[in-house]
């Protein structure tokens, strides 16, 4: 029995009638939603962090979570199946984000290379998008693509260089074991010790960088576009230039690389001064969800053990 079932038989049980009142209301055993993870739960209504449900209205939302996962159920094995009939298999998976709304999206060559095949995925949209490369620079890691839609949400690029030691955020689908279907909001800080954008236009991250990251945005504390996450660093290789012993370091291709490869592709895009608010944790994260893309790579022929499931 799964989990889901097991719950909703629990609610079939449930006793609809008023229950006797308990001394603390927040000891009161309640059915609360946490809106956040679309998630309910019987919990006393002191823990209750997010919507207390009637036992009806937690009925029907068991109901609609199950119907909700069996869909996507449906969808993972129809999006399978279909491979398989294309001859496609999965490689693996990046990140990209939009730069414009004509369907125009920025990621890191190294994602799409080898591909025969490319689907970008969108966190707020259950279904893929084919997307084909328009322009890419192996030298400098940068690839632009177009899937064949309107991208409502964009993000915009700073229009000032980065600070040492500026606190940034890496938005992307970092691997843990499996490729996450929602990306997640890493915390790092910009390091001209490990690489100034002067020397290569790269700038050095020092953080939780992980393979999945690359070719998605790192943005500053006011939600713009410093750079784009090129790779984990070698930290052997950064003790001999810093002297020090780190182990969470990365490099990010600098804003002014990428805008000198937007405009030179002849590709719109946003760019905000210091004007900008600052944002919080939680805004930085939903303005990642709704413009960054998952990039599924598939190819035709058997998988290389030289390439990696998670770019």
């Amino acid at each position: 029995m799964s989990r889901v079932t097991f719950l909703a038989a629990a609610l079939a049980l449930a006793p609809l009638g008023p229950q006797p009142a308990a001394a603390d209301p927040g000891l009161e055993i309640v059915y609360c939603h946490d809106v956040e993870r679309d998630l309910v739960q019987r919990v006393r209504a002191r823990n209750c962090a997010g919507r207390v449900l009637s036992p009806g209205q937690a009925r029907d939302t068991f109901a609609r979570i199950e119907a909700q996962r069996e869909a996507r159920k449906q969808r993972v094995l129809g999006r399978a199946e279909a491979r398989k009939q294309t001859g496609l298999t999965f490689q693996g998976a990046g990140a990209a984000f939009a730069v414009n709304h004509r369907g125009m999206l920025l990621t890191s060559a190294h994602v799409v290379r080898g591909c025969d095949a490319l689907d970008a995925r969108n966190n707020d949209e259950s279904r893929a998008y084919r997307a084909r490369v328009v322009a890419r620079d192996e030298a400098r890691d940068l690839a632009l693509l177009r899937i064949n839609r309107a991208t409502k949400d964009i993000i915009a690029f700073s229009a000032e260089p980065t600070t040492d030691g500026a606190p940034l955020a890496l938005i992307g689908y970092p691997t843990e074991g499996m490729i996450r279907r929602i990306p997640r909001l890493t915390p790092v800080l910009a390091s001209h010790a490990i690489s100034h954008p002067a020397t290569g236009g790269l700038l050095g991250i020092a953080g939780d960088v992980r393979r999945g990251n690359s070719g998605g945005p790192a943005l500053d504390s006011k939600g713009r576009v410093v750079g784009v996450l090129k790779a984990k660093v070698n930290s052997v290789a950064a003790k001999r230039v810093t002297g020090k012993t780190l182990t969470h370091l990365g490099v990010i291709v600098d804003r002014a690389v990428v805008l000198d490869f937007l405009n030179k592709t002849r590709t719109p895009f946003a760019a905000v001064g210091t004007s900008a608010p600052e944002k919080s944790g939680r805004a930085l994260f939903e303005l990642g969800r709704s413009a960054v893309y998952r990039i599924d790579c598939m190819v035709k022929k058997p998988s290389d053990p030289e390439r990696r499931a998670d770019r």
